[in-house]
């Protein structure tokens, strides 16, 4: 699903712009376009998933299994496996058809400044660079699927805004907020998102929408996720108390998953303090894993938020975390 990069955030007139290709009658389904080839761009291994760009928009189909997709050849901005399944969505289709055609096309003809390559190319390239990005980064993920299930009565669009895809998962390069649909209705993209919300397999409680944007490009790319199944265990409190960068942070550090090497033993629950020449990692969490070889005054600590980098810093520089009780079996 392809959106505009600033309507998430506040409203704004309904988009007029018209699109090349010739619009259905009423009633009737567009043909298939065989030109637009899917890529596997979905972020995560949440299987099916519908609304990821290389599965079909009916039935979820995995691209690792599936013939080539192909785009309705009216708006473009969906894909199915067969004619079947885009004859089976086409009654739920229509109601969208057209302006998320609009919002592809203005999307494709922004897609003018990421590159060399046609309008297309550069466009997916972006785009598989982005959710990469978002995959590689977990605890951006975890925060966005906290908001999402606090605000899930709200049909909240999830949008993550990065600074920089060279950048880490750190709160100085990544912002994640909350859109209810109080707020983006009567928006840009009002369709777009009325198109996942409304989907008839969509449950507010088994699934969540996010979108990412990247500052200073007017693009954006959303995708629904599941849920994991320990949010419905999470104590009431927790959604009222706890910061959703708390709430990720809190869930690596039970994972112990510092993106790193797996045969070293680490201990948990540390996070960094008096930093001054690197005073940006103040608060950061950190797994530690040992002296530092080279000085016995310093140790050697993994930073779990920039894909297990190691760093070496004073003993006095680590400090550690109390736990945070998330789990009603906890309280």
């Amino acid at each position: 699903i392809t959106t505009s990069a600033s309507a998430v955030s506040r409203r704004s007139s309904t988009h007029d712009g018209k699109h090349d290709k010739q619009e259905p009658g009423e009633g009737e389904q567009a043909p298939l376009d065989d030109d637009y080839a899917s890529m596997d761009t979905s972020p995560g291994d949440d299987k099916p998933n519908p609304d990821c760009l290389a599965r079909c928009y009916r039935c979820g189909k995995d691209p690792a299994t599936a013939e080539k997709l192909r785009a309705c050849g009216s708006c473009l901005a969906v894909k199915y496996c067969s004619s079947a399944c885009q004859r089976d969505d086409w009654a739920e289709h229509k109601r969208f058809c057209a302006a998320r055609g609009a919002a592809h096309k203005s999307t494709l003809i922004a897609g003018e400044t990421l590159g060399s390559g046609s309008r297309k190319s550069n466009y997916r390239a972006w785009e598989t660079k982005t959710n990469d990005w978002y995959k590689n980064h977990p605890q951006v993920h975890m925060q966005a699927e906290f908001l999402a299930w606090k605000h899930r009565a709200e049909n909240p669009m999830i949008c993550v805004t990065v600074s920089s895809l060279d950048g880490d998962g750190s709160a100085s390069n990544v912002a994640v907020g909350m859109v209810p649909r109080s707020e983006w209705e009567g928006g840009n993209n009002e369709a777009n998102f009325n198109s996942i919300f409304e989907k008839y397999d969509f449950r507010q409680d088994e699934q969540f929408a996010v979108q990412l944007v990247v500052s200073g490009l007017q693009l954006a790319t959303c995708t629904t996720r599941k849920f994991s199944p320990c949010l419905s265990h999470l104590h009431s409190s927790v959604l009222i108390s706890v910061r959703p960068e708390d709430y990720a942070e809190e869930i690596i550090r039970r994972m112990g998953d510092a993106r790193g090497p797996r045969n070293v033993n680490y201990k948990l629950d540390l996070r960094l303090t008096g930093l001054c020449g690197a005073a940006h990692l103040n608060g950061a969490l950190c797994l530690l894993k040992g002296g530092d070889p080279s000085n016995p005054e310093r140790c050697v600590v993994c930073l779990v938020n920039e894909s297990g980098r190691e760093i070496s810093v004073r003993h006095e520089n680590v400090e550690n975390m109390p736990r945070i009780m998330l789990f009603a079996e906890e309280m």
